[in-house]
């Protein structure tokens, strides 16, 4: 009678198993890849993280992303040559980040705003 319900027990957590290898499937199947990139489909219902300080929460962070944002639009030469920069935060939300130029010096300065809580650019411009 032991062997009975032993046996019974074995195929039923058998069987389980393979519910659960079938599932695992399955799932893959549903993360094919395309393109390099998992279905959009996946993420539909995925909530995104909201780090508490905000996706830049600090001056170095916010210098280090402008940098390599200006860098690309108006050569690191040029963003270099405007160290130290002057940068705020507006609003407890908005990195205000400028250029300087020396004493003395003609001409314009960067200047890009990024936002704290989404990494969004929300202005750049360089003036003359």
């Amino acid at each position: 009678m032991k062997k009975i319900l032993y046996i019974l027990v074995l195929g039923g957590l058998m069987s389980c198993q393979k519910e659960k290898e079938t599932v695992l499937k399955e799932d893959i199947q549903f993360l094919k890849i395309k393109n390099g990139l998992i279905e959009s489909s996946y993420y539909e219902n995925v909530e995104s993280i909201k780090p508490i300080d905000g996706f830049i929460p600090n001056d170095s962070t916010a210098i280090r992303i402008a940098e390599t944002i200006l860098y690309k639009v108006y050569g690191e030469n040029n963003i270099v040559k405007q160290r130290p920069y002057n940068i705020a935060l507006k609003q407890d939300s908005i990195w205000c980040i400028q250029g300087n130029l020396p004493e003395g010096w003609e001409g314009g300065v960067f200047y890009i705003e990024l936002n704290k809580n989404n990494g969004k650019v929300e202005k750049m411009f360089h003036d003359k």
